[in-house]
């Protein structure tokens, strides 16, 4: 993994390592929270207006390891760590109960909707998609 600058912790841990903006980070949500926007899936805004969301790191994990972990018909976003960076969050990695691949996704305050509305427009779907075993299990909750 690619990491750039030190980020200092509150909690007096060691520092912790800021996710390269080169990275793509997928974001995985539990069906009963997605909506799809548009034809092509995009979500809303609604997964990323927290000021603290968790990630993984794509280059550090597999999809089956990411759904090991969540119910079937969970949906996975995919988007660049830049983009996110460039409205103003920060994405730190920080591994946890086995995840090596963990990051957190913070942004200084609240995003509010136009940031998290802008980095959800920016996300691709990669699953469900119409072909997938779990497509009509996301389609009929949410």
């Amino acid at each position: 993994m690619a990491t750039s600058q030190t980020d200092e912790t509150h909690d007096g841990e060691a520092e912790k390592q800021q996710v390269a903006g080169s990275e793509w980070l997928l974001r995985a949500i539990p069906p009963s929270q997605y909506a799809a926007t548009d034809a092509e899936g995009k979500p809303s805004s609604a997964p990323f207006k927290e000021d603290l969301f968790s990630v993984d790191i794509e280059s550090m994990t597999s999809r089956d390891a990411i759904f090991g972990r969540w119910p079937r018909g969970t949906v996975l976003f995919r988007f660049l760590c830049k983009t996110a960076r460039d409205l103003g969050y920060t994405v730190i990695h920080e591994p946890e109960h086995g995840n090596d691949a963990h990051a957190n996704v913070r942004f200084a305050g609240n995003p509010g909707r136009s940031n998290a509305r802008k980095l959800a427009g920016t996300v691709k779907v990669i699953f469900p998609t119409a072909s997938s075993p779990c497509a009509e299990d996301t389609a009929t909750k949410g």
